[in-house]
């Protein structure tokens, strides 16, 4: 799992996104999504836009760009770089705009009814670029001044009610750093397609929820869907702590991503959900590693703990099982 919160941070108690608004941006010139419930799939064939899409809903809920560094690793791509600062920016940042088209500016906004009405504008500026700043109103007298040596990519989050906030990579010798970020987040997680969920983030859900005295919802809809797998627990292996789980016909206890790689991936999900309350949960191919007779149980299981713990599901998928049965599902609960 991914997290975009940082634990100083103040936590939004209210969902949801109702709108999703992508300009410039990867494989999007100018798309609105409106409409949006606690639930909702994104559908298309490879190379539609969906990972994508997905990526710039938690770039504009975490309010750190280096989300974007996260999601070149989550494709496959090296996180070492070397080569001037220009090159190295190219190299990083051009493929956020569409078409590449770096001269002009790449926007994500998404709206909702508080704080989730946020947006990221990114601003790649050419080598040498210089930027006219106009006097203030009240001093329209004055001689425009000229900034120059503008930083090469400028993320400008905008969050209702807090104004304006630049973020601006720099290079250290320990890598990419970055400035004050902004103090308001939504609170999100996000799960690539090629990735298992770490196992410590699992076991740190799992013991978040056991504190509060709210693990056996959890524990008894796992064992519901997976009847042979039963009683998670946090052990050490190896001084690291992990989820455990009693498997049928196994004489020890062992970790859960050894008994089942479904159950791991449902396990990390909806302990994901459980300790996002008010926020979004982002699960990019989110039929990988589940038979698909269990599917429809599964949305089902997803759709309960969503609704329960507050939370808004953004997911993608390829597979016609996993659309029919959400589709059959959501006559169900149309209001979700």
């Amino acid at each position: 799992m991914n997290v975009a919160a940082r634990p100083f941070a103040p936590i939004l108690s209210t969902l949801m996104v109702e709108s999703i608004t992508l300009r410039n941006f990867k494989g999007y010139s100018d798309c609105k999504i409106e409409n949006l419930r606690r639930i909702n799939l994104v559908v298309g064939d490879n190379g539609s836009g969906k990972t994508a899409l997905l990526e710039a809903l938690f770039l504009a809920a975490g309010a750190t760009p280096e989300l974007v560094l996260r999601a070149r690793q989550w494709r496959g791509l090296e996180g070492a770089f070397s080569g001037s600062q220009d090159a190295v920016s190219e190299a990083i940042w051009a493929d956020i705009f569409h078409l590449f088209r770096t001269n002009k500016s790449a926007y994500v906004g998404l709206k909702g009814k508080g704080e989730e009405n946020r947006s990221v504008t990114v601003i790649m500026n050419a080598p040498g670029s210089i930027r006219v700043i106009p006097p203030p109103r009240d001093q329209s007298a004055k001689t425009p001044k000229q900034q120059s040596d503008l930083p090469p990519i400028e993320f400008k989050y905008e969050v209702q009610g807090l104004g304006i906030r630049t973020v601006v990579p720099s290079f250290t010798e320990n890598g990419i750093r970055f400035n004050e970020l902004p103090r308001s987040y939504v609170r999100s997680a996000f799960y690539a397609a090629n990735q298992t969920a770490p196992g410590s983030e699992m076991a740190s859900n799992f013991s978040t929820l056991s504190k509060r005295f709210d693990s056996a919802r959890f524990s008894t809809l796992l064992h519901d869907l997976f009847p042979d797998i039963k009683n998670p627990s946090i052990e050490i292996s190896a001084g690291q702590p992990l989820l455990f789980v009693t498997a049928t016909g196994i004489p020890k206890r062992m970790p859960i991503g050894l008994a089942s790689g479904g159950s791991n991936k449902l396990a990390a999900i909806l302990l994901s959900i459980a300790v996002m309350e008010g926020g979004l949960v982002i699960v990019d191919e989110i039929e990988n590693g589940l038979y698909y007779r269990r599917i429809p149980d599964i949305w089902r299981a997803i759709i309960k703990f969503a609704a329960e713990y507050n939370c808004q599901i953004f997911a993608s998928s390829h597979s016609s099982e996993c659309i029919r049965s959400l589709a059959e599902i959501a006559a169900e609960s149309p209001d979700e």
